[in-house]
């Protein structure tokens, strides 16, 4: 711009100096125009440019300059200043809270949703008030994990069902979010796994606390557990006799829900001091379809000279999936000896052969070695086998 004659810079400086300069000079009718704005949101925009006089001269204000890299930085700090303000993070944490709040409302909802759906299933793995059926259970909680109820999910992680992949962390997780939500069922996973120290330390203590929690909720299972527990430190002689009186206690409330792991473990307890009081406790739970039970319930049979219910109750276990394979040697080997003993050799040879060759039964073996030693039982005579049958039995013995 042209100032008095005199070309003046557009930087704002230059033209101040010229201004300070003219306000000594008394003799002219200086008029100073303030051009402060009142409001940064009143400052002129680089593309427009404002238009005064001057001592008879227009003058015209330099464009606005861009800013510089100092200049921008103080303003993103600025910024930063004001996000991060406590105004600003309370509003955020506040916000975040909010939507953990719903997210959390939402998951509970659709747990209660589903609550029975779930309950039904565990009734059905662990034999409560209905007989022990693990695939339909399994069917069911892989149909509410994909609906990402957070308790199935976690059977789901834990035991690599339903094309998840095995994780127990994820497990854990998962539970601990269906604990949130009020699933009672997640407490016995979450003392389980603290029980056993799947993904966590080892804390029987704390498990013991999950347990008795579950238990005050009306869990059957959690009952069952803390039961087991406190019996087997009591008779350890790592609690008092009182923990044995308590472990009893809550195995007897447990028992009257039909739970079947405390019918079972009632048997078990009492099956070396009063066997006919710990067979029905077995009886109950082998009606429920627990495989030790079965066994038991068998081997009662046959002792008592009742081979016909022995034979019944033998056919019914090796037909449970569940059940130890040292029983389910033992199984056929006395159903091998009903046969033979009516002259059924056919069937006799069937049972001996799969005791002896599936299940290592060292008894079974000597059974096939007689059998190919002397040609019994429908076998034909063969001294090789037979010398064969007899060194495995005798590794079974050794």
């Amino acid at each position: 711009t042209t100032y008095l004659g005199t070309e003046v810079d557009e930087d704002d400086t230059c033209l101040n100096q010229n201004q300070n300069q003219n306000e000594g000079n008394a003799g002219r009718d200086v008029a100073i125009v303030d051009l402060t704005l009142e409001d940064e949101h009143d400052m002129p925009s680089p593309q427009r440019s404002v238009s005064t006089t001057y001592l008879g001269t227009e003058v015209v204000t330099p464009k606005e300059k861009p800013a510089s890299r100092g200049d921008q930085t103080c303003r993103v700090l600025q910024r930063n200043s004001i996000a991060k303000s406590p105004v600003h993070a309370q509003k955020a944490q506040l916000s975040g809270k909010s939507r953990t709040i719903a997210l959390s409302a939402r998951i509970k909802e659709q747990m209660q949703k589903h609550m029975e759906e779930l309950r039904k299933a565990y009734n059905l793995y662990y034999g409560i008030d209905s007989n022990v059926d693990e695939r339909a259970a399994r069917k069911i909680i892989e149909k509410l994990a994909k609906k990402s109820i957070p308790t199935a999910k976690g059977d789901c992680y834990r035991c690599g069902w339903g094309g998840f992949q095995r994780d127990t962390r994820k497990a854990l997780n998962c539970y601990l979010e269906g604990y949130k939500a009020g699933c009672v069922l997640a407490i016995g996973n979450l003392g389980d796994m603290h029980m056993n120290g799947e993904s966590v330390d080892q804390d029987e203590k704390r498990g013991s606390i999950f347990y008795r929690e579950g238990h005050e909720k009306g869990n059957s299972i959690c009952t069952t557990e803390l039961g087991i527990y406190l019996l087997e430190k009591a008779q350890d002689n790592e609690m008092p006799k009182s923990a044995l009186e308590e472990g009893l206690r809550l195995l007897m409330i447990a028992a009257e829900k039909k739970n079947s792991n405390a019918l079972e473990y009632l048997g078990n307890h009492y099956r070396d001091s009063n066997r006919e009081y710990a067979f029905e406790f077995y009886q109950d739970a082998a009606n429920k379809g627990q495989a030790c039970s079965q066994f038991e319930v068998a081997q009662t049979f046959e002792d008592n000279g009742n081979c016909i219910k022995a034979k019944e109750w033998y056919m019914k276990f090796l037909k449970n999936r569940d059940g130890s394979s040292k029983h389910k040697g033992i199984a056929h080997l006395h159903l091998g000896r009903f046969c033979n003993d009516n002259q059924d050799f056919k069937n006799a040879r069937i049972h001996y052969a799969k005791s002896a060759y599936s299940f290592k039964n060292p008894t079974a073996y000597f059974n096939m070695g007689l059998a190919h030693k002397d040609g019994r039982i429908g076998v034909k005579k063969d001294v090789e086998k037979s010398k064969y049958d007899f060194r495995e039995c005798l590794k079974g013995y050794l």
